[in-house]
């Protein structure tokens, strides 16, 4: 069942936690462009422009990830084509390991052929990935072993597997009794609708999402999506969420 809006104030907070990752980015690259600027080093135009247009390429995701859950939460619809998960891990992965905290994590991707192509909008199973990666990461927080494994892989009924996992500690029980419900956090600074928006998309793409314990120790958060063939970037179509 699709969620109902919440109280006033539950859509900006939403919004405020999914556009933290791309502001975090905006932030990093102008930083590092004004280290430059503030180096001895020569020539350093080619260096800035990257960084600048990195920081560009960041803002505009942020107003694309607004637009996109306006338009789920309000219309309780999602606008659909085919997607290549490749690419959505490829900046899932630029987002979601841009910080200091992610330093020494090693990561592994793996794409099964047969469930490379999903029916979906690719900005909000972008936040999605982005959203289970930086919970595994802070989830491998301090622990000898810090690895994250991202995987697709065929699903029943015409569906595709993506799943991540990672070697911290695992889910208590507790936590895994209330792991998607809105405003639940383990974290002490935390907002608690990570999983809970991260539920709201995958449902609303007719999909599912659970978390189980992984085969070698920590979790895995697995979620399906239609399974689609390449598509005209051009061709699209609106599902409608159960309500």
């Amino acid at each position: 069942q699709f969620p109902r809006p919440g109280p006033r104030g539950a859509l900006p907070s939403t919004m405020a936690h999914e556009l933290n990752q791309p502001l975090t980015g905006v932030a990093s690259y102008v930083r590092g462009g004004l280290r430059l600027l503030d180096s001895a080093e020569a020539p350093l135009a080619p260096e800035v422009r990257s960084a600048l247009e990195s920081a560009e390429a960041a803002a505009i995701q942020a107003g694309q990830i607004v637009r996109s859950l306006r338009e789920l939460v309000a219309r309780k619809t999602v606008s659909t084509q085919a997607q290549d998960l490749a690419r959505i891990i490829m900046d899932a992965n630029v987002l979601g390991f841009i910080d200091e905290q992610a330093r020494g994590v090693k990561r592994r991707v793996s794409i099964d052929p047969e469930a490379r192509w999903v029916e979906a909008d690719g900005i909000q199973i972008q936040q999605v990935l982005i959203n289970l990666i930086r919970n595994a990461i802070e989830a491998t927080t301090g622990c000898p072993r810090r690895e994250i494994a991202i995987a697709t892989r065929p699903a029943a009924k015409n569906m595709v597997e993506m799943s991540v996992a990672d070697t911290g500690e695992g889910l208590s029980d507790e936590t895994r009794k209330a792991l998607f419900s809105p405003f639940m956090s383990g974290k002490p600074d935390g907002m608690g609708i990570g999983l809970s928006i991260t539920r709201t998309i995958v449902e609303a793409h007719g999909g599912r999402i659970w978390a189980e314990d992984a085969p070698d120790g920590g979790a895995v958060f697995r979620f399906t999506l239609p399974a689609a063939r390449p598509a005209p970037a051009n061709e699209h179509r609106s599902t409608d969420a159960e309500a």
